[in-house]
């Protein structure tokens, strides 16, 4: 899960929310930010993204990684097995 921080346009109280990038679009496109009831000031206003300097990156760890690759390499094999051949071109070429 990524992690979003928000911050209150009436009294800057910052919030952070963690959501998956498909939950944060859906929210996002639906205006869902822009009338939010703050916690710290009561208020029902609109909350502004906070952008920091690592808000772009989502780290994963060594085992996600690898775990990551095993089922990718497995799924190209299986591809390779079952003959298809647009697999099999992008790995051996055209030759």
């Amino acid at each position: 899960m990524a992690k979003y921080k928000y911050s209150c346009t009436n009294c800057c109280a910052e919030v952070e929310y963690s959501l998956s990038i498909a939950l944060y679009l859906e929210l996002k496109n639906s205006d869902h930010f822009k009338q939010v009831e703050c916690s710290d000031c009561g208020a029902i206003c609109e909350f502004k993204q906070v952008f920091g300097l690592l808000s772009s990156k989502i780290k994963k760890d060594k085992q996600t990684i690898i775990s990551e690759i095993k089922d990718e390499a497995k799924k190209i094999a299986n591809k390779v097995r079952s003959g298809d051949s647009r697999t099999i071109r992008n790995i051996y070429g055209e030759n």
